[in-house]
């Protein structure tokens, strides 16, 4: 079978018709949910059994911010890494069969049995949304954490779509009441913030260091990908980031940010992607949706073929 790729994809296979709405034919169909029972994580996890070799091996992690900062307000660090440590967590099987769990215990499982782990993390509450005479809402955000088996030990590499964004984001905004809220300020980044101390649950649990650190080499710090998304597509780029991931025979993606240079590699390759689809459907949340649904439409492709032969 002929690999596929993520810039075959990009000009248009599989078909599908840009007059509709991509969005609209996401959320009827459930890809615009997350967590571990979601139709996004099922065709992430069938996107790595058709290619294991080259695919990361996707995990899914769900983080209560409004629980973790709930106990940094009240001074209270130990609580809120013991929060940290026992986030829940899913994995799928070959089979389609989906493990739940604490994160790190799955994790723990799967780092021994393969050299990259791509973490979907859920970040329930990351960010809230005001609006004139509603109640404050909390929104949940989607990033991807790898972790990676190197000559040097286990890496990793944390990519949030907001990219620069994320970086300069040092307060939490905790919601008290749904129409009043208070402001947590971090020594550093809020994302940073989670994920360090994250990584040191893990690194203890499994008995070895795991390095990161709140830098570029760690981090996808490039531009913010959702710029012009006004739609709140955030689910969509950990997914074609797989993607271009597991058809890149080059491994060029993996190879970057194994050695610290992932940032500038996938802005490139997502400068690339938006180029092409504005041209085709005026980029935006409507590009990314469109692209998302192509993935998706050639995963479950390549799926059905690997089950018939």
């Amino acid at each position: 079978m002929q690999l596929p790729s993520l810039s075959k994809v990009v000009r248009g296979l599989p078909r599908v018709s840009t007059r509709s709405d991509p969005i609209k034919k996401l959320e009827s169909c459930g890809m615009s949910d997350t967590g571990g029972h979601s139709e996004l994580f099922k065709a992430a996890s069938q996107l790595w059994a058709s290619e294991p070799e080259r695919c990361p091996r996707p995990v899914q992690l769900s983080i209560e911010m409004v629980d973790v900062f709930g106990k940094v307000r009240e001074g209270d660090a130990d609580a809120a890494v013991h929060l940290l440590r026992s986030s829940s967590g899913a994995v799928c099987t070959k089979a389609m069969r989906l493990k739940e769990g604490f994160a790190l215990d799955i994790i723990e499982q799967e780092i021994a049995n393969f050299d990259v782990i791509m973490v979907y993390v859920d970040l329930i509450d990351y960010t809230i949304i005001e609006s004139e005479s509603q109640p404050n809402v909390g929104q949940a955000h989607s990033a991807a954490l790898f972790l990676m088996r190197t000559p040097n030990g286990l890496s990793s590499y944390y990519f949030n779509p907001h990219g620069c964004v994320s970086r300069d984001d040092h307060v939490y905004e905790l919601y008290r009441t749904r129409s009043r809220m208070c402001r947590i300020g971090l020594p550093e980044a809020v994302d940073t913030w989670v994920v360090s101390r994250f990584i040191a649950c893990l690194s203890e649990q499994i008995g070895q260091d795991v390095r990161y650190e709140p830098t570029n080499t760690h981090n996808y710090f490039g531009p913010n990908l959702q710029e012009y998304d006004r739609h709140g597509m955030c689910y969509a780029f950990p997914f074609c980031l797989q993607c271009a991931i597991a058809w890149d025979p080059t491994r060029t993606l993996m190879k970057n940010m194994i050695r610290g240079t992932g940032t500038k590699a996938i802005a490139s390759e997502y400068a690339r992607v938006r180029q092409a689809m504005s041209a085709q459907v005026g980029g935006g949340s409507r590009g990314i949706g469109l692209l998302l649904l192509r993935c998706i439409l050639l995963v479950n492709r390549l799926q059905s073929r690997r089950r018939a032969g």
